[in-house]
């Protein structure tokens, strides 16, 4: 899988994920459906390729599922971040919301990769 396609892929795993908790939280004030779009691609088209290239860097070091698991925490975070800005939320709702379209992103690029075999 090339990198701009798993790129494509998380954004399609991930944003309505974000479009869903954002539309449906009743946090208040709720971003537009364009909104919460907007910043999921955003966010995405951002993080991933540093996300990319530190698995690729860490594979070799750590082992895959260690470098999984410290490269998709920095993912969260940075992500957490960004959606706090964008969508004006609380750092404990943008860190929720970018935990769960961040999981659903892994564990559909899991299931990819089993289903090629690759596991």
């Amino acid at each position: 899988m090339t990198q701009w396609v798993a790129t494509g892929l998380s954004i399609l795993f991930e944003a309505p994920w974000v479009v869903g908790i954002g539309r449906a939280s009743g946090w208040g004030v709720q971003p537009s459906y364009s909104r919460l779009i907007m910043s999921a691609v955003i966010v995405t088209l951002l993080s991933h390729p540093v996300a990319w290239a530190s698995m690729v860097a860490l594979i070799p070091k750590l082992g895959y599922w260690p470098a999984v698991g410290l490269v998709e925490v920095g993912v969260v975070l940075f992500e957490g971040s960004l959606y706090r800005m964008l969508l004006k939320m609380s750092w404990g709702r943008s860190m929720g919301m970018s935990l769960v379209a961040n999981t659903t992103s892994v564990v559909g690029g899991l299931l990819i990769y089993a289903a090629e075999g690759r596991f």
